[in-house]
């Protein structure tokens, strides 16, 4: 009970009833009257009320949004309370469809580009250097769990107590456990060997940091929940290529074009079934679409020589 008499099941309940028949501006009144104190407990019921009842998500998210800015403890607790749903641990067979996807998209549309390229030891140290500094602490992290607690995406963390800095230690530390971690540097050892040719060291790590953190923080601000992992940094490495391979391989577009369409269904799946993922994808393929004349600046200034017809560009 809280110090108006009001239990939070009470109250959802009472949400439900309303929203059949009240305006958004009065739930948020109806919302607002429970106490201070319960704001907390009284949001949980609401949202569950809500989840379970998805035909009023429209009219409760005014009344959610309301309460959110209200009190930080209530922000902790739901991020405003309408994305809750969405993921971002990855996980479950539609998302490993989708995460395959996206990575044989990638190797379909620039197969012609890396054949004879595609070598360890060719990669640039830029490359092996980026990935042992997400490597080692994601490591570490199974030892030493607190490392993850240290660094890991804590929405309140971040919002509460000015911690921006969670927005890029959590591209270093996962929260898949063993077989997350694994599939994680696996995913990003393979990112770096194909995207270094097209991108070049300096922009693919550069893309990685900047859209890791911004991606993390968007997932701050947006609700999405606490969690760490690379995947958000590295999915839009991968999904970049399509459109780059296209700038390239002016006599291999058909390819580049099918591992657009690949990936875009990918995202699509990922964003309907709610997972955060998807946003990782969709913006890997805009830029690529935004990086398609830094791909043929690259190709005229001799950068690709593995190209089947680098003089095709110089013009």
């Amino acid at each position: 009970m809280g110090a108006n008499g009001i239990s939070p099941s009470t109250l959802a309940a009472s949400v439900g009833s309303i929203v059949t028949r009240a305006s958004a501006c009065n739930l948020v009144m109806a919302t607002y009257s429970a106490s201070w104190i319960d704001a907390h407990r009284c949001s949980r019921a609401i949202v569950d009320h809500v989840t379970s009842h998805r035909s009023t998500v429209g009219v409760v998210a005014p009344a959610l949004g309301y309460l959110g800015r209200s009190t930080s403890k209530v922000r902790d607790l739901d991020r405003f309370g309408m994305l809750a749903a969405v993921a971002t641990a990855g996980s479950g067979l539609i998302f490993l469809a989708c995460f395959w996807g996206v990575i044989a998209a990638a190797v379909f549309s620039v197969q012609p580009i890396l054949e004879g390229t595609l070598s360890l030891h060719t990669t640039p140290w830029a490359g092996w250097v980026l990935w042992l500094v997400v490597a080692l602490p994601s490591l570490l992290q199974i030892r030493h769990p607190g490392l993850y607690e240290a660094w890991y995406r804590s929405a309140s963390a971040v919002l509460d107590d000015g911690q921006w800095w969670r927005t890029a230690t959590a591209l270093l530390v996962q929260d898949g456990g063993i077989a997350g971690t694994t599939s994680n540097l696996i995913l990003l050892a393979v990112a770096l060997l194909l995207c270094l040719p097209l991108w070049g060291a300096r922009a693919t790590v550069l893309t990685f940091l900047f859209v890791g953190v911004g991606l993390n923080f968007a997932a701050v601000l947006a609700g999405a929940g606490d969690g760490a992992g690379n995947s958000g940094a590295t999915l839009p490495l991968l999904a970049s290529l399509p459109p780059l391979a296209f700038a390239v391989l002016p006599d291999r577009r058909w390819r580049a074009v099918v591992g657009a369409l690949v990936t875009s269904t990918a995202a699509i799946v990922l964003i309907v079934g709610n997972d955060g993922h998807g946003i990782a994808v969709l913006v890997g393929l805009m830029l690529g679409l935004l990086g398609m004349p830094y791909a043929r600046w690259r190709a005229r200034a001799g950068l690709l020589p593995h190209l089947t017809d680098p003089s095709a560009f110089s013009s």
